[in-house]
């Protein structure tokens, strides 16, 4: 079974990798998986990440949120995985990339994410897309900690506390 049935992953699904190890890769992994079915792709994260060395149909977007919010319905036209962040930060991490197993191109230095509400508001304005992001809000939450998947639905306008689990 792959990653988007077992997480039956839905159009214009807001997903949140959280946890101690292997957010960044399974939410790669996810995103091949998604733009291999044609389904255009917005990573991104709340937190910070490594920056993804863009391939063929891929583009990364370096943007405050209103920019983000203006050149994202283009973008989704000419490329199938869009990769966001706020900013480049000056912080590296060579070990990161020394890494054997990682599977996607990366630079040692690290980008900011983007803000809770703009992934809040890029979801309720592109209804085609598939919307993944790292860290915490109100979104579907995957937990890899003690190797353990399990997802989690935040329903929308009610806090965290309001949600249930999926083991």
């Amino acid at each position: 079974m792959l990653l988007h049935q077992a997480l039956n992953v839905k159009a214009n699904d807001v997903i949140s990798f959280v946890g101690a190890g292997g957010k960044t890769t399974a939410a790669l992994h996810l995103m091949e998986e998604l733009a291999g079915l044609q389904r255009p792709v917005v990573f991104t994260t709340t937190t910070k990440t490594l920056e993804p060395i863009p391939r063929e149909n891929e583009y990364l977007l370096l943007a405050g949120d209103e920019e983000a919010l203006a050149q994202m319905p283009e973008l989704l036209t000419r490329y199938s995985k869009i990769f966001l962040a706020r900013r480049r930060l000056e912080e590296a991490d060579p070990i990161a990339l020394r890494e054997s197993d990682r599977d996607y191109p990366m630079r040692p230095n690290k980008l900011a994410g983007v803000s809770p509400s703009l992934v809040d508001r890029l979801a309720l304005h592109f209804d085609k897309a598939q919307y993944k992001r790292l860290g915490s809000g109100q979104a579907s939450r995957i937990n890899t900690k003690k190797g353990k998947l399990v997802k989690t639905r935040v329903i929308r306008g009610k806090k965290p506390d309001g949600c249930y689990d999926i083991a």
